[in-house]
Order: C-alpha cells, then sequence, then structure tokens
C-alpha cells in the first residue's frame, strides 16, 4: 500500500511538471475552419467556463486524495479548465448541551453533505468512496439521500478475493475449504479488519450465502488481517486484490467475487462459478453530481473522464491503480448493487 502511494505521490508531480512547462511541443499548422454542421457535431452541447471543483471527502495526502489527483491532472488537459481537488474530511457530529456526541456518522459524510448542498452547475464533482457510502445511505437517511447526488462515472475498483495461508494444503482450493469448514469440529477462522467493518461484512455475505460456519479473528488494519493468515492464526481471509500487491508471499488466492477472472490471478476462479456468492464484491470510487444536473453536464463528464482514463501518460502514472471506467448508466447499477449489499448488512446479514 505505501509503495503505490509513493508512486502515485510521484506521478503527481511528474504531472504537476508537465502542466507547469507547457508542453513545449510544436503547434500544427493552422487549417481552414471546419465547416459549421461539423463544428457543431463536435462542439458539446455543455461544457465547463470556469474552474471545476472535485471534492474528495478524505484529508490531503490520503491514498484516495492522490488517486483522485493524478485523475485531476489528466481531466485538465482533456477540458481545457483547471480541475481543483477540494477535501473536506471528516465525519458529521451531533451533541447535546452537556456537550456529548448524540449521533456520530461515517469519516466522509461531511464531504458528501457539502456536495449536496453545491449548485448543480456542473462545476462542483464528487469523489465518492464504495461502499463507505452506501452504508452511511442505510445508517443515516435522514442525513445523507441517494436522491441528492447524480452518477457520473467510476474510476477505479478493488475487486475482493478469498485468501489462504499458501502452504495450507487443506485448503488447495475454494471447493476443499468449504468441505472441510463443513465437516471440522471447531469453525474455520476469519481474520478481518474489524467488527462490523469491510472484511468482516464480506466474510458474513459469503458464508451465510454458502452456509459456512466460522468465528471472526478481528485485527486492527488489514495489514493485521494477513498477517495472521501468514502465521496461521486465522484460516482465511476476503480482502481486495489491492491489500496484497507485491505482497502476496505465503497467501494464495482461492478465489475472486465477480463474473471475471483477474489478471494477475489467472488459476484463481471466481466464487460464483465455484457455485456460491455470484455477486461482484469490491471496492470502488466514484464520481457524483449534485442532484439537478442537466444530462449533457453528465454527457460532458463522461466523454472527458474516459479520454484522460485512456491516456497512456495517465495510465502509466496510475499503474498502481485499478483503472476500471464505467458510464454513467453502469455506475447507476453498481451503485444498486452496492445498496442492496448495505441493506442486507443493517437489516439480515448478522446470525
Amino acid at each position: 500500500m505505501m509503495r503505490r502511494l509513493l508512486a502515485l505521490v510521484l506521478a503527481l508531480l511528474m504531472a504537476l511538471a508537465m502542466t507547469g512547462c507547457g508542453g513545449g511541443e510544436e503547434q500544427p499548422e493552422a487549417t481552414e475552419a471546419p465547416e459549421e454542421e461539423e463544428q457543431a457535431e463536435r462542439e458539446p452541447a455543455w461544457q465547463p467556463k470556469d474552474t471545476v471543483n472535485i471534492i474528495v471527502p478524505a484529508k490531503a495526502g490520503s491514498l484516495n486524495d492522490i488517486t483522485a489527483r493524478v485523475l485531476a491532472q489528466y481531466l485538465e488537459s482533456v477540458i481545457g479548465q483547471t480541475v481543483n481537488v477540494e477535501n473536506i474530511p471528516g465525519a458529521y457530529e451531533e451533541k447535546n448541551e452537556a456537550g456529548e456526541v448524540t449521533l456520530k456518522t461515517s469519516n466522509g459524510a461531511l464531504g458528501w453533505m457539502e456536495l449536496a448542498e453545491r449548485k448543480a452547475d456542473g462545476l462542483t464533482l464528487g469523489y465518492v468512496e464504495l461502499p463507505t457510502y452506501t452504508n452511511a445511505l442505510q445508517a443515516w437517511s435522514d442525513l445523507i439521500s441517494d436522491d441528492d447526488y447524480t452518477p457520473i462515472c467510476t474510476h477505479t475498483t478493488q475487486t475482493a478475493i478469498i485468501i489462504a495461508r499458501s502452504g495450507d494444503e487443506r485448503f488447495t482450493t475454494l471447493e476443499k475449504m468449504i468441505r472441510y469448514g463443513k465437516k471440522a469440529e471447531t469453525p474455520l477462522v476469519a481474520a478481518t479488519n474489524g467488527e462490523h467493518g469491510l472484511l468482516h461484512t464480506w466474510t458474513q455475505l459469503f458464508c451465510k450465502d454458502a452456509d459456512l460456519p466460522y468465528e471472526p479473528n478481528h485485527k486492527d488494519s488489514v495489514n493485521a488481517a494477513l498477517q495472521s493468515v501468514r502465521d496461521s492464526s486465522s484460516d482465511f481471509a476476503i480482502v481486495r486484490a489491492d491489500d496484497i500487491l507485491e505482497r502476496d508471499e505465503g497467501l494464495r488466492v482461492l478465489a475472486v467475487f465477480g463474473d471475471e477472472q483477474l489478471p494477475l490471478y489467472p488459476d484463481a476462479p471466481t466464487v460464483s462459478e465455484q457455485g456460491y456468492y455470484p455477486y461482484w464484491l469490491g471496492y470502488a470510487y466514484c464520481v457524483m453530481a449534485p442532484a439537478g444536473v442537466d444530462p449533457d453536464v453528465v454527457a460532458f463528464y463522461e466523454k472527458a473522464f474516459r479520454e484522460a482514463m485512456s491516456d497512456e501518460r495517465y495510465q502509466q502514472a496510475s499503474s498502481g491503480v485499478t483503472n476500471d471506467y464505467m458510464d454513467a448508466d453502469e455506475t447507476a447499477a453498481l451503485l444498486s448493487q452496492q445498496k442492496r449489499i448495505s441493506l442486507r448488512k443493517y437489516n439480515s446479514l448478522w446470525w
């Protein structure tokens, strides 16, 4: 994770340097202006005429902040306007007269709430983290409403995977692990990053659908959860593929969630093809706008973000990020799927 953060920092510095240098490339000779009809076809129905702000609900220097900033630098070259990343981190709190906290949301809520209050003029966007956002929709629906936002596109996805210790011969495949777990006298132990946290939620989803009993081993971080699998204090864990990038020594990937295998792990089947949990699980970053934004604005940014993410220089700069562009409709579908998972989490997930 730290290596990926450093790589993105270097990429951001290089992108800023390129912006400051002004390119220096020879300009092509002027050509005749296209016909009015051709020009009308090329001109977008809407385009920004001022600075574009992207609200990132996280502190400056965090991984999602730097990921957004690298993308913002290449978006600038596409739209021809300055793109400013605006950090609004933190949780929303309410206190009683005695100063005691009576309500506290998850981190990120202040940024989402601020995005909802901005004008729907196409000059403010938000960088939204899933499933933290969809969980908040369920937990604090009176503060954060799905009706306050319009999906633009998806930037990155990080697919969930099931891992075990590479030397554990009981679990050379997912099917073997499940058969063993159902017959064992004591439940398998699953490492998590905290009770009802992300990894615990994913583990519960999978084990409930597979009817697999387990005992959670709650740790204070993902890294600690990974280590507990390596040192055999846990039997398995469900983490993001990005969590073990360049650090998969001692670990075996048993399966991946979704309908596609991951190129990094060609021998790992999908969970669904093994007959278990049929949906994609993972982490994602999406771009959204305040509700009420004009459809032409959505269409403009769909095209702009797709072009920025297709730039070979951007792809090299963001090599530590799993870029996975989805348009507005695909992003809306992803949000719906994540909301269903969040609904299960709060209503019927826990045994």
